[in-house]
C-alpha cells in the first residue's frame, strides 16, 4: 500500500446555463397593484389560464400537469396548493428555480404563471491532475453523457466513483473537487 500520496482529481463542468435556488411568490401587482392577499381572509378563485415561463428544454404542459393545477379548478389564495405545486417541481430535481406567480385576477378567474429556471445541463466534462490513461479509465467509470441534468446526485456519484477508483488502486486519501464552469 502507497502512504503518504494522495492524488487529487478535478472534473469540470461545462454547462448551458446557471441554476438559482427556488421560491415560490404570489405576485399581484403585474395588473392590480391595489390587490393584497390576506392570510386571515383567503379568497377562493377559478383557475382561468396557466402560462409557463423560463422553459428552454421541458415542455410546458408537463410542467403543468407537475404541479397538480389544472385550468377550471377552485385555488384558495392563498392556500396550499400553490405551494404544494412549488414542492412537487422541486421534488423532480430538474429545475433551479420555481415560482407561481398570480397574474391578474378578474372577478373570480385567477390567472397564473409558472415561472422556471431549469438546471444546468452537462455540455463536457474535463479531468485535471491525472495521467492521460487514467482520464479515459475515469470516463469509462462514471459514464457521462453529453446534455445530462446535473443533479446534487449526479455529483456525489461522480465523486464517490471516482473516489473508489483510486482506493481500489491503494491510494486512500483521495480528494475530489467539481468545478464547474459557464
Amino acid at each position: 500500500m502507497r502512504k503518504g500520496r494522495v492524488a487529487l482529481v478535478v472534473f469540470i463542468f461545462n454547462v448551458f446555463f446557471i441554476s438559482l435556488a427556488w421560491s415560490q411568490s404570489i405576485d399581484s401587482t403585474l395588473d392590480s397593484p391595489d390587490l393584497k392577499f390576506s392570510y386571515s381572509n383567503p379568497q377562493n378563485y377559478i383557475i382561468e389560464d396557466i402560462s409557463v415561463t423560463g422553459s428552454k428544454y421541458l415542455d410546458s404542459k408537463t410542467i403543468i400537469a407537475i404541479t397538480g393545477l389544472k385550468v377550471g379548478d377552485e385555488l384558495r389564495i392563498p392556500g396550499d396548493k400553490i405551494s404544494m405545486g412549488v414542492r412537487k417541481l422541486w421534488q423532480q430535481g430538474i429545475l433551479g428555480q420555481a415560482e407561481i406567480n398570480v397574474l391578474k385576477i378578474t372577478g373570480n378567474k385567477v390567472y397564473l404563471n409558472i415561472n422556471i429556471e431549469e438546471r444546468k445541463r452537462l455540455n463536457k466534462f474535463l479531468f485535471s491532475g491525472i495521467r492521460k490513461g487514467e482520464q479515459d479509465d475515469l470516463k469509462d467509470k462514471i459514464r457521462l453523457i453529453k446534455g445530462k441534468i446535473i443533479t446534487d446526485a449526479l455529483l456525489k456519484n461522480s465523486s464517490n466513483k471516482i473516489k473508489k477508483f483510486y482506493q481500489e488502486k491503494g491510494f486512500m486519501n483521495v480528494a475530489v473537487k467539481a468545478v464547474q464552469s459557464k
